[in-house]
């Protein structure tokens, strides 16, 4: 008689950081190109985002600068991300220190 398999443990977290999800829309500035687009963000953690475009692609390795949404009464901050990795119209982006950027 044989015994069912008996599922294994969940593959670990590849990430350095946990993500939270975050439902907002950013814009996003494709720096070498000058483009400007609008974006949603999907999640965010402590080294970077990710993000769904609608009508315009974003290189591998391309630098973008994101503005975050307002909180509370707060300006939108802006920061500077690497393009690390696409799936159709979702991105994963790296956050880069001020000497990266």
């Amino acid at each position: 008689m044989h015994s069912a398999a008996k599922p294994g443990p969940p593959f670990p977290q590849q990430r350095r950081f946990p993500r939270s999800p975050v439902k907002a829309p950013a814009e996003i500035r494709i720096m070498g190109r000058g483009v400007n687009a609008t974006a949603f963000l999907i999640d965010m953690s402590e080294g970077g985002l990710a993000v769904a475009t609608l009508g315009i692609y974003l290189d591998v390795g391309e630098v973008v600068s994101v503005e975050l949404p307002r909180i509370a009464q707060e300006p939108p901050t802006a920061v500077s991300a690497e393009v690390r990795y696409n799936r159709g119209a979702r991105y994963g982006l790296m956050f880069l220190t001020d000497h990266q950027a």
